[in-house]
């Protein structure tokens, strides 16, 4: 912050026209980009935004745990329980966690006891951002269970 703080009072002294409206904005973004996933909130993206870039999304996965990129279109996650119970307990709090942020995975159970987690944004036809902070809050949620 002290390099856009520094550039505003250049501005200032240059005497150029300054709109405090982009500046907020600008410093909303970066904000937004140096939080944790976790601490975000997922945010609702336009048909015909672009999704990310395989490099970009290779990047959030490393701030996650387990999750695997699949193509560059989505991540997914597989989980084991001791009996059927256990999952079915898992999918509502995930599905808790899905709908306070709006944003929902595919999820499949099989084989009595394993979870299998698929995020991807449909509206990008591919991964967001959204995918990688419902996939931390996620992963929180596990920790905090464990």
């Amino acid at each position: 912050m002290d390099k856009v703080e520094l550039g505003i009072i250049g501005l200032g002294k240059m005497g150029g026209n300054f709109d405090c409206g982009s500046f907020l904005s600008f410093k909303v973004a970066i904000t937004r980009m140096s939080m944790q996933l976790v601490d975000r909130s997922c945010v609702e993206y336009d048909e015909g935004t672009p999704p990310l870039s395989k490099e970009k999304a290779e990047e959030y996965l490393k701030q996650l745990s387990g999750w695997r990129l699949i193509g560059s279109a989505r991540i997914e996650k597989n989980y084991d329980f001791t009996d059927f119970t256990e999952a079915m307990k898992f999918v509502n709090r995930v599905a808790d966690i899905a709908e306070a942020e709006d944003h929902h995975p595919d999820i499949l159970i099989h084989a009595w006891n394993k979870v299998r987690l698929t995020l991807s944004t449909h509206a990008v036809k591919g991964l967001s951002e959204n995918d990688f902070i419902l996939a931390a809050k996620i992963d929180q949620m596990v920790n905090k269970v464990i």
